[in-house]
């Protein structure tokens, strides 16, 4: 199977959704960045949440629900076409095949905190996509390609109660209802909460007001910090110790960060895709 380099964007997944266990995230922002109308070269998928068979597995499904008919790559064939695309990647899962990525115009991926100082990583903070495939996460972030990053205590601030998935309609709100399930009640036995932390959405709605899809669906109104955009992004620099442990406004690996996100207003703008 052959992908279209001349889209803008490649999506590399450990896609849970539709597994017995493992975070769910991906689902919802690959469900997102479908549904935007951006132009996907191709989906790879990777070990990390799910077993790198199941997350093919729930991926062709995912695509299947939502209509997308481009390439959908198991993890054996992921480094080859990463290597040689140009355009920006979501990397949502473990950074194992996205070390690939030295063309890439940027890499966008979840991890890092600013909530501690990392006194006892990887125990705390944790993120698991950094610390799964440790040397894959420093190869990528002393790679020589633009960076932007979304901090898990900023990505939880999107986050949805059972009741938020009635709203979204259609084959996509039936599976995410049914597939979702296991995962709110995982998350009320080991943490007493109801709120499921979205942690990829907020990395893909950024995707999505940074790129004007053909549609103009996916565009927010004045881009990254204008009206309607829903998210803070400031550019700066950061060092990542050997736990991968990142420190931001240390260092001089230039990033861009996310330090805020609304959550009303982007879980709206993610409603509006599916309308």
């Amino acid at each position: 199977m052959t992908y279209a380099p001349d889209r803008v964007l490649l999506i590399d997944t450990d896609n849970g959704l539709g597994s017995p266990s493992g975070d769910i995230d991906d689902g919802f922002a690959l469900a997102a960045l479908i549904r935007s109308g951006l132009p996907i070269a191709a989906i790879t998928t990777v070990a990390g949440n799910t077993t790198a068979e199941l997350s093919y597995r729930n991926t062709t499904r995912l695509a299947a629900i939502l209509d997308y008919s481009g390439p959908v790559l198991r993890a054996a064939d992921a480094a080859a076409v990463i290597g040689t695309f140009t355009g920006r990647i979501a990397a949502l899962g473990p950074l194992t095949s996205v070390v690939a990525a030295s063309g890439a115009s940027e890499i966008v991926i979840v991890g890092g905190t600013f909530e501690t100082h990392g006194r006892w990583p990887p125990l705390w903070p944790y993120e698991f996509n950094l610390t799964f495939d440790r040397n894959g996460a420093r190869r990528v972030f002393h790679a020589d390609v633009p960076l932007t990053i979304f901090p898990i205590d900023i990505a939880r601030r999107m986050w949805a109660r059972e009741p938020d998935l009635d709203d979204i309609p259609g084959p996509f709100g039936e599976m995410a209802r049914k597939e979702s399930r296991r995962w709110f009640r995982h998350l009320f036995w080991l943490r007493q909460t109801r709120r499921f932390p979205i942690y990829d959405l907020a990395a893909a709605m950024y995707l999505i007001a940074t790129e004007p899809s053909p549609g103009g669906r996916g565009r927010a109104e004045g881009g990254i910090g204008g009206e309607g955009s829903g998210l803070t992004m400031v550019d700066t620099v950061a060092s990542m110790r050997e736990s991968t442990f990142i420190e931001f406004g240390k260092g001089s690996r230039p990033v861009r960060v996310c330090t805020a996100v609304r959550r009303e207003l982007l879980w709206q703008r993610f409603l509006q895709l599916f309308a």
